[in-house]
Parts: C-alpha cells; sequence; structure tokens
C-alpha cells in the first residue's frame, strides 16, 4: 500500500510526494541554537527521524536536511549577558544538542547547514526579491518582505491578511516597514553588537533575518519544489507562511510539494494542582482564548512577574496568575537535559512515538514523598524495560535451542516455541 501523508498546505491526506523516483528529499526546521532545548523541541527530530528510518526501510533515497540557527537575536542576547562570542555559544548548544539527539537515539539527519554556512546564499536570495519589486530596502538599511506583493500569503496556516499582526515571529528590526505584516530579510547591525553578530551585505553590516535562512538552505541542498517540509505545529505561522512566501516568487515553484507538522506537547497544568474552586472555573475560558497557555514558554516567568506586580488584580489575572506560577513550577522538568537526569532518552522516544504525531501530548507531573516524578514518562520507561527483558529471554532461549543436540527430542514447548521464532 503506497504511503500517504497529511499535508498541511491542503489539509488532506496525500500521496508521498516524489520529485524523483526512489528519493525523497526532507527538509526540517531544526533548533535557534541559544539554550537546552526543551522536551517539545525534542518531538520533531523524533518524528522525523522515524519517518526517514521508515522510507529508508522501504528501500528509498532519502535525503534529510535538518538546520542550525546559528545567527539570531536570541544567540546575541545569550552572548551579551555572558561576555561571549555569538558563534562560541552556537558551537556550545550545538555540540549539546547532538548530544541530546544521540540520547533519544536519532540518527544524523544527511546533512546539517547552518546560517552561518549560507549567508552569500542568503544575500543572493534577498537580492532575488528586491529585483522582482517583492521588498525593500529602508533608510536604516534595513530589507523588508513586502507581503502585500504575494497573493496566496495565508495559504498554509488559513489565516486572513487583515488580521494578522506584525508581533508574530521574529520579523522586527528598526522603522520604516510600510506595514505591520512585512519581515525582515536582512537586519542592519546596531552600534553596540559585536562583532560575531555582524556580517557584510550590500546593505551594510548585519544579519539575516530568522525566515530568509530556510528558503536559502533548504533550497542550497535540496532545490525547489522538494518533497516534503517538516516541523512543529507552531512553525506553521509565521515562520513557514513565510518561507513560502519568499520562495516562489523567486523560484516560480511551490517550495515543497507536502507539508507535515507535529502537534504541540501540553502540560497538564490541573492534574496535580492545588488551584482554588474560583481557578478551576476560570481554566476553561482561559484556555479557550489562549491556545498556548498549556506551552511551557521561556517567558513564563516574566508574565508571571508582571502578574504579580499587578497592584489589584481582578479574578481572571488571579486565575492566570496561579497558571504561570504552575507553568514556572513545570518549565524546571521540562528543560529535556534536566529531565533525563530522571528518565531514559528511549523512555521519552517511547513516549513520544505513543502518541499520533498531529495529536497533542500531555506532559504531566506529580509529586511521592515530596519528589517530582512523570507519570507517563515512568510508564513508557517501564515498557521499554519490558521489552529489552523480553528480548533477552527470546535471546536466550535461541541460544539455548540452538546448542540442543542434532536430533534430540525436545519437549513440546521447546519445539512451538523454535517454530515460533523461525
Amino acid at each position: 500500500m503506497p504511503l500517504e501523508i497529511h499535508d498541511s498546505l491542503t489539509d488532506r491526506r496525500i500521496p508521498l510526494p516524489e520529485r524523483t523516483p526512489g528519493e525523497t528529499s526532507l527538509y526540517v526546521c531544526g533548533p535557534t541554537v541559544y539554550g537546552y532545548i526543551h522536551v517539545g523541541n525534542a518531538r520533531p527530530p523524533v518524528v522525523f527521524d522515524v519517518l526517514a528510518r521508515h522510507l529508508r526501510a522501504q528501500g528509498r533515497v532519502v535525503k534529510y536536511i535538518r538546520n542550525y540557527t546559528d545567527i539570531d537575536d536570541k544567540i546575541i542576547q545569550v552572548a551579551l549577558a555572558g561576555g561571549e562570542d555569538p558563534r562560541a555559544v552556537a558551537e556550545r548548544f550545538i555540540a549539546a544538542y547532538r548530544e541530546d539527539m544521540a540520547t533519544l537515539c536519532c540518527e544524523a539527519p544527511t546533512a546539517e547547514p547552518r546560517v552561518s554556512e549560507h549567508l552569500g546564499d542568503i544575500v543572493a536570495h534577498v537580492e532575488a526579491l528586491l529585483a522582482k519589486g517583492s521588498a525593500y530596502v529602508t533608510d536604516e538599511g534595513d530589507v523588508y518582505y513586502d507581503v502585500a506583493s504575494f497573493e496566496g500569503y495565508g495559504k498554509l496556516s488559513k489565516r486572513d491578511l487583515a488580521v494578522n499582526r506584525g508581533e508574530f515571529g521574529r520579523g522586527k528590526s528598526g522603522g520604516g516597514k510600510r506595514n505591520e505584516h512585512d519581515f525582515a530579510l536582512w537586519k542592519r547591525a546596531k552600534p553596540e553588537e559585536p562583532a560575531g553578530a555582524r556580517w557584510p551585505s550590500p546593505w551594510g553590516e548585519g544579519r539575516p533575518g530568522w525566515h530568509i535562512e530556510c528558503s536559502a538552505m533548504s533550497h542550497a541542498h535540496i532545490g525547489a519544489g522538494f518533497d516534503v517540509h517538516g516541523g512543529g505545529m507552531d512553525l506553521k505561522f509565521p515562520h513557514h507562511e513565510n518561507e513560502i512566501a519568499q520562495s516562489e516568487p523567486v523560484h516560480g515553484a511551490p517550495m515543497a510539494r507536502g507539508w507535515m507538522h507535529n502537534g504541540f506537547i501540553e502540560v497538564d497544568i490541573e492534574r496535580g494542582a492545588d488551584f482554588a474552586p474560583e481557578v478551576m472555573d476560570l481554566l476553561p475560558t482561559l484556555f479557550a482564548d489562549d491556545k498556548d497557555l498549556r506551552k511551557i514558554s521561556k517567558s513564563d516567568r516574566v508574565k508571571l512577574g508582571a502578574l504579580q506586580a499587578l497592584p489589584s488584580p481582578d479574578a481572571r489575572e488571579r486565575a492566570l496568575m496561579a497558571v504561570y506560577a504552575r507553568k514556572v513550577q513545570f518549565a524546571e522538568w521540562f528543560q529535556l537535559r534536566r529531565l533525563l537526569t530522571r528518565v531514559d532518552g528511549e523512555a521519552v522516544r517511547y513516549w513520544i512515538l505513543g502518541t499520533h504525531y498531529r495529536a497533542p501530548l500531555g506532559f504531566d507531573i506529580a509529586e511521592r514523598d515530596g519528589v517530582a516524578t512523570f507519570p507517563a514518562l515512568e510508564a513508557a520507561e517501564k515498557r521499554v524495560e519490558y521489552f529489552y527483558e523480553t528480548r533477552a529471554r527470546v535471546a536466550a532461549k535461541r541460544a539455548q535451542l540452538a546448542t540442543a543436540k542434532t536430533g534430540a527430542a525436545k519437549p513440546m514447548h521447546e519445539g512451538a516455541f523454535a517454530k515460533l521464532l523461525a
């Protein structure tokens, strides 16, 4: 039976795209390397590692590309705070990411391009967009993509341009934007930024915007119209939407033939929480109003502080305060490296794969004698242990049968077992 995927662009199942017979070209957005990854960041590499392994097991040649964003505002902020070179920060967390992937039993992709290695490709792509009238340069030296120039904007995320807002994603830079939806293709360096955070370009020293990198790197490694573009659901908008908008005008073809997005890993905030009844009553409304409220974010502590600083919080604000306090508690263990001090990497992989890749996956924490426990992950760890114990028993039985004397009578149950293993 031919393999089918759920295509996020058309929102339906389609046959696995095949630009070249017998081959699959796969591009998956990788990490921005400014810190250790959290459990949610671990889901895409595990999901697409399984896809790549399955396709290779079918005899297909798989070109699997996963990038590193090693030039980014967040990396610069970490470097400035620690008095480091931004490139040193990126190198350290690239090494950490590779260690984490090995712990999760993920095979290395075919290639792992870095933004810093493709600045020439990025500049050339920006120049092509300017030549086609799809981008413009501001007086400050920033280059922006003109979203209004792309008629199909919003077709992946199914968002109406009229209700989109410019604050989504990392597209903001200086002034001079024509409208709030436009996003940065090249950001002019600021005077206070270190030498390791600026590169030459026709528009002055600076660095690429977040979105342009994947358009340039995917094209450099697997060309236009590759088979499958993958990533987390959070990348559908604005990142992947912007990739489409800036790729199609240059190459005159769809960026990818199929789009796959894995679901979020969400925190089970209610389980084990000591919320007041009035907070419990408001939770359904809070979660309905903010679809990302169950996600763990590095900004949760900041939001909690802002709520705690309110002089007279109302009932909704008090409920949000309780939720963010709970999320900060989760965040301690949501970091993958921290979690792996308590749970084996194979158990985390098994737990991730125990739920359909597009469905949300709940991360829960409980307490036992004052110590944090992880019921779902601990159950997964027991299943992995059982699997290895079963393999060991089967191997021992095989060895016993292999050493039995030729022609010797065997008990009925051994003969049946031998047939089972044949």
